[in-house]
């Protein structure tokens, strides 16, 4: 999957900056979670859009769908929104990226309302995840779309863990209750939809090829 690079742009922006929006929380210490929007997203900062401003300076943190929790220092603030330039270790900014690349290229592949159109529920819920390391455990699909998958199971996966479920390859982005979702690698095709809602998510050679650890 290819990375994000910094660039320079004339307001000195060290980043390419991703519209995106994506409804989540903020608080700092001694403030209730603030509901908020995100307006657009980089490697090195998030501009958000809420109702109660920090003061410039203030230490934050941002909970969002796919990203989990992102910590940070508000540096812009206007009437109704702050920008916040992240605070991430080596790790946290290569998961960044991940999750970043991925929502850009559903974008340019048009996909970004596809999830919400075509979350189907397949005829076959049954399907087994497993990891680089060996590991494997049975999960039951909630439901299936063009760029993920929703499972039921057992153990607990930290955000940005890859994942395997039959031969297709891909990431968790978000923890739910019992369970998690995978967002593909590469999103499905039409007929590769179709097929999986029919047949449901099965390894269909001698084992997952492309999954990084």
């Amino acid at each position: 999957m290819q990375r994000l690079h910094d660039i320079k742009v004339p307001n000195k922006r060290l980043h390419r900056r991703l519209p995106l929006k994506l409804e989540g929380r903020y608080r700092w210490p001694g403030c209730s979670p603030v509901p908020c929007e995100t307006i657009d997203i980089s490697l090195g900062g998030v501009l958000v859009q809420g109702q109660t401003m920090p003061r410039e300076g203030q230490g934050i943190l941002l909970q969002l769908p796919d990203f989990g929790p992102v910590s940070g220092t508000a540096v812009r603030i206007q009437r109704d929104r702050f920008a916040m330039a992240m605070t991430a270790t080596v790790r946290q900014r290569d998961w960044l990226a991940s999750v970043l690349t991925w929502h850009g290229n559903r974008s340019a592949l048009g996909l970004a309302e596809l999830r919400k159109a075509a979350r189907l529920a397949p005829d076959h819920a049954l399907g087994r995840l497993s990891r680089p390391d060996g590991w494997s455990c049975s999960a039951r699909i909630i439901d299936l779309s063009a760029t993920g998958v929703a499972v039921q199971l057992g153990h607990e996966l930290p955000l940005g863990t890859p994942i395997c479920i039959g031969d297709r390859t891909g990431r968790v982005v978000r923890t739910l209750p019992k369970g998690c979702a995978i967002a593909f690698d590469r999103p499905l095709t039409a007929p590769e939809f179709s097929l999986a809602l029919k047949a449901g998510l099965v390894a269909s050679g001698p084992g997952p090829t492309g999954l990084a650890p």
